[in-house]
């Protein structure tokens, strides 16, 4: 199994990037490319997943790669997005993000913030319904109309309306906290994202 990590990260990017690298080293061997290099007819074909990392960039402002947009409407493999992953996959189908009044800092495991899972999905098999996480942004997934836009909600928090989605149609999955500092329960739902998408991905 192979994985393309996109890299999204302004500053220190080669470091802030470890993390995931680290992280899904455990399930899958992996490449890094940046999102800039990525355009519609970026090739695919050598991966079985793709994982999108967070930014400093705002999307609302206008931060963000047409081309990078475009690649993620076409993909047809597993995606999980990560804070600005998250965010940047809901953008490509026409989803509002918006900016929010204050930056969000909640961090892990010291003062975690508390998740509430709304649809059990796969990617949250063997979690509690509430799971403990960290978070760091200011911008998020506009709740309106994501049923219109292909997307359900399977979690939020007091926090912020809406922490992951999943396309009804596609293989694509975004989390607004970041499963790479979550300890044990970030490295669960990449596991659950790799056995249970994935694998059944690869195996149609």
């Amino acid at each position: 199994m192979k994985t393309l990590i996109i890299n999204c990260y302004r500053e220190l990017p080669d470091k802030k990037i470890k993390n995931y690298c680290e992280l899904i080293d455990n399930f899958s061997t992996y490449e890094v490319v940046y999102d800039k290099d990525v355009k519609k007819n970026f090739k695919v074909n050598d991966y079985n997943a793709v994982i999108i990392s967070g930014s400093e960039d705002y999307i609302s402002k206008g931060k963000y790669f047409k081309d990078f947009l475009k690649f993620l409407k076409s993909i047809k493999i597993p995606v999980l997005g990560i804070c600005y992953g998250h965010q940047i996959i809901a953008k490509a189908f026409g989803v509002e993000i918006i900016h929010g009044l204050k930056k969000i800092i909640k961090p892990y495991p010291k003062n975690p913030e508390e998740v509430f899972i709304l649809n059990k999905d796969e990617i949250f098999h063997g979690l509690d319904n509430n799971i403990n996480v960290y978070e760091s942004h200011i911008e998020y997934v506009n709740p309106e109309y994501l049923s219109k836009f292909g997307f359900k909600l399977l979690a939020n928090s007091k926090s912020c309306p809406v922490e992951t989605i999943k396309h009804l149609d596609k293989h694509l999955y975004g989390v607004q906290f970041h499963i790479e500092r979550s300890g044990e329960t970030g490295k669960k739902i990449v596991r659950n994202f790799f056995e249970f998408v994935v694998r059944k991905f690869i195996n149609i």
